[in-house]
């Protein structure tokens, strides 16, 4: 097997370079000017409440996530005539339900 090697022209290597230089730096950059220190409060302690009313048991958000689910599976049976589609539905929807009552509360 022959040895392949990329050959650039010295402008299209000056580019190069300049691009990963530019992005290596600008990262550089970010990470210590705008990067927030490990030891910083928790800013997220407040949300809880906030995800329980969005994807929370009664929620619109796991309605919706049901009705996709069952369309899927309709979808799916349609196509393939096979059975376990709808299964994979309804262990689905059951997971989902014992996840989001779990996790989320």
């Amino acid at each position: 097997m022959k040895n392949f090697k990329l050959k650039l022209s010295d402008h299209q290597h000056n580019v190069t370079q300049f691009l990963f230089w530019t992005l290596f730096l600008s990262l550089c950059g970010y990470f210590v000017f705008y990067a927030e220190p490990s030891f910083a409060s928790d800013q997220l302690a407040g949300v809880m409440d906030e995800v329980k009313a969005n994807f929370g048991k009664d929620s619109t958000a796991v309605k919706l996530l049901y009705g996709a689910e069952i369309i899927a599976g309709g979808y799916t049976w349609h196509k393939t005539k096979n059975p376990a589609a709808v299964t994979g539905v309804v262990i689905l929807s059951l997971f989902m339900n014992y996840a989001l009552g779990k996790w989320i509360g």
